[in-house]
Formats: structure tokens, C-alpha cells, sequence
């Protein structure tokens, strides 16, 4: 048997009584694992303590009714690996929140909204690095169980400031109808704006790029790409803007079906201006 040390024991919080109390259980491993069980008079919160073999605190869980929250610790550092908590809402929503946490210093948070007949209502993830927030998603969903909308932010792991920002518009199917992309460059102003549409199968339609001038906040690049059922590109026209925000150069290409270039066309202001 594994000696303990002192820092594993978790029974200075626990009176004679319940040290007597602790009840021992055989666990789906057939692991030894013991239990003990208290009720607080005051607030009626069942707090119940599992512990290992050896002893160490595994488990704490403490429930109400309609409430239920699982911490889950490592018997060997103590420290906290996950924990679960599912609650009723006043308006009757279920919420279903677990975080896992690893080392070094990570966490990822996943939060599930449930409606009071069984539909799935929202799915919130988050994803940290010690306080700071590194990604931040979230679903929202139709009656019918499909997906309506999703927003994903990811931020700087060094600064926590925003750098791309996607949003999905879903079809009823399932399938993307628009997807946009955001980024932003360190002063904090866009640097790019992506918008593609699809095609009800799934397949992209058509992709436009919006590239900008972080320096004076000014479009100076526009991309449009459209692609056919099959997935081959039809055409591409790319602009270039100046800094009076009028068009200085033009490049169209076209293509056939199986995406070969057959035609392309060229138009350039600034050589016409000079």
C-alpha cells in the first residue's frame, strides 16, 4: 500500500461522527472507495465526499433538488481535474455546464442550455489559459434541433484581444448557408473580412475577401471567387483600391468547367490616369 502523506488527507473539515461515518463501497473498477454524507440544516445542500483506496478526497458532490454539481480532484496532487454541474433555470431551461482542466494552467468549459420539452437550446464553449479567455463559442439552435447561428471568437493568448471572428448563418438541413470570418490586426482595427456563401449541398458558391489597409482603415482589396456544384472555380475578379478609395487595377479570369483558365481580361486606372 501506497504511504500517505499528510496533503492527501482531507479529513480535518469532517467531525468524529462523520469519520465514523465513512462507509466503505466497491466501485465499477472493483476498487475500494469510501463514502461519507452530510446535509446542511440551514440551506438542505447534500454534500457527499468520495475518497480513494488510499484515503484521498476523489469526489465531492453536492445536490439540491433540480441541482447537481460533481468536483472531481486527483488523488495524488489534489488538484481539481473536472467538474460538473447541471441546474434548472427559473424559466425551466436545463443547464449543462463541465469543465475539464489541464496543466499547464487550461481549462475548456462547454455549457449546454436544454429546454423544459428536451430541445437542445444553446451550446456555449470557452476555452482559457490561467484568467484569460482564449476562445469563445457559441450555437444557438432552431425547435427542430438544427443549428441557427454560431459565433466563434478567438483572442490573443498573449494580449487576450480579439483576432478572428467567424460567424455560421445554418440552413435548415444542417448544412452552412453563409460563413463570414473577421481578423483583426494587433491595434485592434479589421484587417480582413471573408464572406463565403454555399451552395445548399454544402459546397461553396462563392467567396469574397475584403482586405484593408490597417493604416488608414481603408478597403484596399477586393477578391470575388465563384465555384460551381461540382467544387471548380468559374471565375475570379480581383480590384485594387488607392487611397481615394477608387479603383486602380482590375484582374478578371474566367473558367471552364473543369477549373482551367479560358479567358482573362485586365484593367489598370492608374497607367490610363499617367
Amino acid at each position: 500500500m501506497t504511504p500517505l502523506n499528510s496533503h492527501n488527507l482531507d479529513f480535518a473539515h469532517l467531525s468524529v461522527q462523520n469519520l465514523l461515518a465513512l462507509q466503505p463501497h466497491i466501485d465499477h473498477a472493483g476498487q475500494i472507495i469510501y463514502r461519507n454524507s452530510s446535509k446542511d440544516a440551514r440551506t438542505g445542500v447534500i454534500t457527499e465526499r468520495i475518497y480513494d483506496q488510499y484515503q484521498r478526497l476523489v469526489q465531492v458532490v453536492k445536490s439540491l433538488p433540480g441541482n447537481r454539481c460533481e468536483t472531481h480532484y486527483d488523488g495524488q496532487s489534489g488538484q481539481i481535474k473536472r467538474t460538473n454541474e447541471v441546474s434548472t433555470m427559473p424559466d425551466g431551461n436545463l443547464t449543462c455546464k463541465d469543465i475539464v482542466y489541464s496543466i499547464p494552467d487550461r481549462s475548456s468549459e462547454i455549457l449546454t442550455i436544454i429546454s423544459q420539452s428536451g430541445h437542445l437550446v444553446k451550446i456555449i464553449e470557452r476555452e482559457n489559459i490561467g484568467s484569460r479567455c482564449v476562445f469563445l463559442g457559441q450555437t444557438d439552435y432552431n425547435t427542430d434541433g438544427c443549428p441557427a447561428v454560431t459565433i466563434n471568437q478567438h483572442m490573443s493568448r498573449e494580449t487576450g484581444e480579439l483576432t478572428h471572428r467567424e460567424q455560421i448563418q445554418w440552413l435548415t438541413e444542417g448544412q452552412r448557408a453563409m460563413t463570414e470570418h473577421f481578423y483583426f490586426a494587433q491595434s485592434g482595427l479589421a484587417s480582413r473580412y471573408v464572406k463565403i456563401l454555399h451552395y445548399a449541398t454544402g459546397g461553396i458558391f462563392s467567396e469574397e475577401t475584403h482586405d484593408f489597409d490597417s493604416a488608414i482603415q481603408k478597403l484596399s482589396r477586393r477578391q470575388l471567387a465563384a465555384f460551381s456544384v461540382e467544387g471548380h472555380q468559374t471565375c475570379l475578379d480581383v480590384l485594387y483600391y488607392g487611397h481615394d478609395g477608387q479603383i486602380k487595377e482590375r484582374q478578371s479570369t474566367f473558367f471552364d468547367l473543369n477549373g482551367k483558365p479560358i479567358a482573362a481580361h485586365s484593367f489598370n486606372n492608374s497607367s490610363r490616369n499617367s
